[in-house]
């Protein structure tokens, strides 16, 4: 299986889950491309909206 990394307020972060579901639930395989969405978050959080780490970055701007 392939490394997998999440987005946590503390940023991007391999998965470490492996019997529960893990608590933060989209995944990346590229932990660069971790690091770009990582980045729009906190951008839109700068903004004011406040980021629903359990959700997509397009379903947080649809919600903002």
């Amino acid at each position: 299986m392939s490394k997998r990394y999440h987005i946590t307020p503390d940023g991007p972060k391999p998965c470490t889950a492996t019997q529960k579901a893990c608590q933060y639930g989209n995944h990346y395989t590229d932990i660069e491309e971790a690091q770009r969405v990582a980045d729009d978050i906190y951008e839109m959080e700068m903004q004011g909206v406040e980021f629903d780490y359990n959700k997509s970055i397009d379903e947080n701007r649809l919600s903002a």
